[in-house]
């Protein structure tokens, strides 16, 4: 009786029927919320500053609640921040002041904390210069170099420095080299103190010979 009862229930499902689809709805569009942005903070500095005007800022981004951030600099913890601007201000770079360094390279990394106790993020270490650094020496410009005599044993050689320029400095003096073909290599004769133009003559030589001559010069 069971099994005829459910024959019947299955017969009875098969034969419902649906009546014909609706249009479909209008069409909505919907798009997921974007990733969180990770928390950052930056170090930038001033340009090169004198004794006591340095100047450090720390920027920080997607934190929602600063508590202080901590100034270190050469490892050492040396100002705490409590509000923007987190800076640092040398005795001659600002108000409030924050403190001075002695002359020469120093290494600044700025830490976040949203509590007392709780660090969030470190920042990239950032080299600052306190002091007014030594100026740039840049390599000289090219030499020329003339032939202004020979003998059957000896060949004087003129040389004069190249031009002065802001992206190149005078020569403290000139290094001659020589190279006898079919040799390619190049051999030191004379190294010449002297940044103005001078003459060598390079003597002992075998007759009937060719030689190459360059100048390198250096300060």
């Amino acid at each position: 009786m069971k099994k005829l009862s459910l024959l019947v229930l299955i017969l009875a499902i098969g034969c419902i029927s649906f009546a014909a689809d609706s249009p479909p709805s209008a069409t909505i569009s919907v798009t997921t919320l974007a990733a969180a942005l990770p928390p950052s903070v930056t170090l930038t500095a001033s340009a090169t500053n004198p004794i006591g005007a340095f100047w450090v800022t720390a920027a920080v981004a997607n934190i929602p609640t600063v508590a202080h951030v901590d100034f270190w600099v050469d490892n050492a913890l040396y100002h705490r921040e409590n509000a923007p601007l987190y800076s640092l201000f040398g005795a001659g770079g600002g108000v409030p002041n924050t403190g001075t360094l002695t002359a020469g390279s120093h290494v600044v990394t700025a830490l976040v904390y949203t509590n007392e106790t709780a660090l969030l993020i470190t920042s990239a270490p950032l080299t600052i210069i306190e002091g007014t650094p030594p100026p740039t020496t840049y390599a000289p410009s090219a030499p020329t170099v003339a032939i202004c005599g020979t003998s059957s044993s000896t060949i004087c050689i003129s040389i004069t420095p190249g031009a002065t320029t802001p992206t190149n400095s005078a020569p403290v003096g000139h290094r001659l080299y020589r190279q006898a073909p079919p040799a390619t290599n190049w051999t030191m004769i004379v190294a010449i103190t002297n940044s103005a133009a001078v003459t060598y003559t390079d003597t002992g030589l075998p007759p009937s010979t060719t030689f190459n001559y360059q100048v390198i010069d250096w300060n």
